[in-house]
């Protein structure tokens, strides 16, 4: 037996399997409270609307008066308990926060009760027809005209959606896989992590043939068949695996995850989207590399039109945080011939939200005294540029780094003002806000 976790071969396997364990730490959030699924329904019942549209909705509530009518209470009580189930239920249940990504995520959970919507509807034209059949002649034309007319329905709905569903011109992903695997030397090894990366670069690599003689590895172990481990072991010895493999084998590493979260026990070449391991660096060096693909590639996101399609949009917005991070090691370098290279792609990221916290969060983390002035100016900057497709942790870090700036310069009393707002935005443990207040001896 098959699934995303790979072969199922026991019964523990099964129940982890079964019991969504692997989902534990997805599923709920300990940021999210009453208003996100508040907000989570009212935009289920919206998004039901959408769906159906308002006549469907009316033939709907017209089924379920017709279920009452018919005093087929059995059928009424099954229906109405698995539309609310897969819908108000399991909002409750879940327990997600009410972002922009997040709403991606849910679309799908809400199908079952989108089903119990459609049998409504069709228990409401039930009610409909009986009404009108009384006052039709079955000889009558418009009597056989009926099931044309109903077929009409399906087609203008697919007509009025067709525009927004069609995806057959949106090449985001496949752009994205073909930069990132023409610039992987031949026979290569590289490592993905996340939906953004393990789905998108995996359905290039593995179904559509892309670049056959390198290997695709999940620092995961979800999803592709060449897994290094079993994805049900602990967080600790995956790592282990990625370690022990990276030390053992003599084809070139790649990598697309943070340095900070990936176990190379070497040093790092930083190429803007994605990095390689360096086996004649330590753990901390780090060499940039400028590729004039990789510079195309990122103007190219930064002057198109910003993606439409949640998903996209996301990957997008890491991207532009990926070689936020890139620019923000150039700059703090100091190099001269780097940071001319890096000059006008510093400046193309004057629009970038997401680009501009990357390169603040190096200066902040990394930079001196000398890089203060430059970081305020980005993180300002990013003040104005902040929109819907920002998490409740982004928000959060945000306002650590204005708090973190403002301590670094001096202004205490303006740190613990972000330091509180950061909090505020995100109630979550890991949240370092909480540390940094206990460091200043103030309390939430």
């Amino acid at each position: 037996m098959t699934a995303f976790y790979g072969p199922i071969s026991s019964f523990k396997e099964f129940w982890f399997y079964f019991s969504r364990k692997g989902y534990a730490g997805v599923d709920v959030s300990p940021s999210a409270g009453l208003s996100d699924r508040l907000e989570f329904i009212q935009h289920f019942f919206g998004e039901s609307l959408i769906q159906v549209s308002p006549v469907g909705a009316l033939l709907a509530a017209f089924g379920l008066y017709w279920l009452l009518k018919e005093k087929k209470y059995g059928l009424l009580a099954a229906s109405v308990w698995i539309f609310l189930a897969h819908s108000v239920v399991l909002i409750f249940l879940l327990g997600f926060d009410f972002e922009f990504l997040n709403l991606a995520v849910f679309r799908p959970y809400p199908l079952v009760s989108y089903g119990m919507i459609a049998f409504w509807m069709g228990c409401g034209f039930c009610l409909v027809w009986g009404k009108f059949r009384e006052q039709v002649s079955e000889m009558s034309p418009v009597f056989g005209r009926i099931p044309v007319l109903a077929m009409l329905i399906p087609i203008f709905v697919f007509g009025k959606n067709l525009e927004a569903n069609n995806r057959s011109r949106d090449q985001f992903a496949e752009t994205n896989a073909r930069m990132v695997f023409e610039e992987l030397e031949p026979d290569a090894v590289l490592f993905v992590y996340g939906d953004s990366e393990t789905g998108p670069l995996g359905y290039f690599h593995f179904a559509e043939g892309l670049r056959k003689d390198i290997t695709l590895l999940s620092m995961q172990g979800l999803v592709y068949p060449n897994r290094l481990f079993s994805p049900l072991i602990s967080e600790g010895k995956k790592k282990q695996h990625v370690e022990t493999f990276i030390r053992n084998t003599q084809k070139p590493v790649y990598f697309m995850t943070s340095e900070n979260d990936f176990p190379n026990p070497f040093g790092t070449t930083h190429f803007g989207f994605f990095k390689k391991v360096n086996r004649e660096g330590n753990a901390s060096a780090i060499q940039l590399r400028f590729e004039k693909r990789v510079e195309h590639y990122f103007q190219r996101l930064v002057h198109e039109e910003k993606p439409k399609d949640r998903w996209n949009r996301h990957r997008h917005n890491k991207l532009m945080h990926q070689f936020g991070d890139f620019l923000g090691y150039t700059v703090l370098s100091g190099d001269p011939e780097l940071n001319l290279k890096a000059s006008a792609l510093v400046d193309a990221m004057g629009n970038q939200y997401y680009g501009l916290t990357g390169m603040a969060e190096i200066l902040i983390q990394h930079g001196n005294s000398s890089h203060l002035q430059q970081v305020q100016q980005w993180l300002e900057n990013a003040d104005l540029l902040m929109d819907e497709t920002l998490s409740k942790e982004r928000k959060g870090r945000h306002n650590y780094l204005r708090g973190f700036l403002a301590y670094r310069l001096g202004e205490q009393e303006k740190a613990i003002s972000f330091f509180r707002k950061s909090l505020n935005a995100y109630m979550h443990p890991e949240n370092p806000s909480r540390n940094a207040l206990k460091q200043l001896g103030v309390s939430d």
